[in-house]
């Protein structure tokens, strides 16, 4: 490969957000691929994978690489009138730490190009791209700001619809429909052990999503928490025990609403983003009206413990002993247990 095709040189990660973003606003049209996160792998050797991989479509193309400090990498290339930008980022420092791993995306100005190349990246790098809905990325308060580390998503018994009997309809095609629906916000509010996080796995799953969640009131109301949701590759954001920031913003001087209202349906692009509240409100009535509001929200679920005869259903699929006692509910716990 020839190295004559002149590069703008990017001097820090900001300035190379901005001239990507410059490259691609020049380009007559821009396409782009999600290659994935990969781990094991650094971006010297991302090069090597890249150029194996221009090579395959033949010779010609001007290549440049350009290495960041903290885990930042652009490489371009250019053919003709064909340009390529494969961009590789590592996204926090608990990232560099605990995780290693580098996001990689690639834009391109022809669509079928982009498409090729980035199908054949993937094959080339199939065994250090990491399972995305096998993971999540938790957001939380370091001394003062925001930081992130990602862990494997707990693993939950299969679910049954019998312990759902407060989701309307087939629960599966329930989680479908929120998962096609322009609306992205769904609720789930009840006491703990009434099944809130599996089912929220079990979503994250069905769905084949990546997560990111946040558990502090701080973090969410710290701006990056949406910043970040927005940018990052992660288009599911589980909000847990969020009850605080619900509430209305007049009645409960809740001045974080308005950063949620954006990100739901604001002036910004969130096609595709999907947000969960867990909360134990007493009464739904309280939640901002404007967050609720038609093609906003999905759906509101009341979650609670099981009459006898629902844990009955649940206990009859799983093949245990039925209770007896009709004047009390049951947890999940109680449904799952031994004899």
């Amino acid at each position: 490969m020839t190295s004559n095709f002149s590069f703008g040189l990017m001097e820090s990660a900001s300035v190379r957000e901005m001239q990507i973003e410059r490259a691609i606003a020049d380009w007559p049209e821009a396409y782009y691929e999600e290659i994935g996160r990969i781990t094991g792998l650094g971006a010297a050797r991302l090069k090597d994978v890249f150029l194996k991989v221009l090579a395959e479509d033949g010779t010609g193309y001007a290549f440049k690489f350009r290495q960041f400090e903290r885990g930042h990498a652009v490489l371009q290339a250019k053919k003709g009138n064909h340009a390529l930008i494969l961009d590789a980022r590592q996204p926090s420092r608990n990232a560099v730490q605990a995780n290693s791993y580098l996001e990689v995306g690639l834009y391109g100005t022809n669509e079928e190009a982009v498409r090729l190349i980035a199908t054949r990246l993937r094959a080339d790098l199939g065994n250090f791209i990491r399972g995305g809905h096998e993971e999540v990325t938790w957001i939380f308060n370091d001394g003062g700001h925001i930081d992130d580390v990602i862990f494997p998503l707990k693993k939950y018994r299969d679910i049954m619809p019998e312990v759902y009997p407060f989701v309307s309809g087939d629960l599966d095609a329930w989680v479908d429909k929120f998962i096609a629906s322009d609306s992205n916000i769904l609720i789930l509010n009840g006491p703990m052990g009434t099944g809130k996080s599996s089912l929220i796995a079990h979503i994250i799953n069905r769905g084949k999503m990546s997560a990111m969640t946040a558990f502090d009131d701080k973090v969410m109301k710290n701006d990056s928490l949406y910043t970040n949701f927005i940018s990052w590759s992660q288009n599911l954001l589980v909000l847990e025990d969020a009850d605080l920031l619900l509430l209305g913003r007049v009645d409960k001087d809740n001045d974080t609403m308005s950063k949620l209202l954006n990100v739901s349906e604001g002036i910004i692009d969130t096609r595709g983003k999907k947000i969960i509240f867990t909360a134990n409100l007493g009464n739904v009535k309280d939640i901002d009206s404007a967050l609720l509001r038609p093609g906003r929200c999905f759906d509101i679920v009341e979650f609670r413990e099981l009459t006898m005869a629902e844990a009955n259903a649940a206990r009859t699929k799983l093949g245990k002993r039925l209770f007896n006692n009709d004047k009390r509910t049951y947890s999940l716990a109680q449904v799952y247990q031994t004899e």
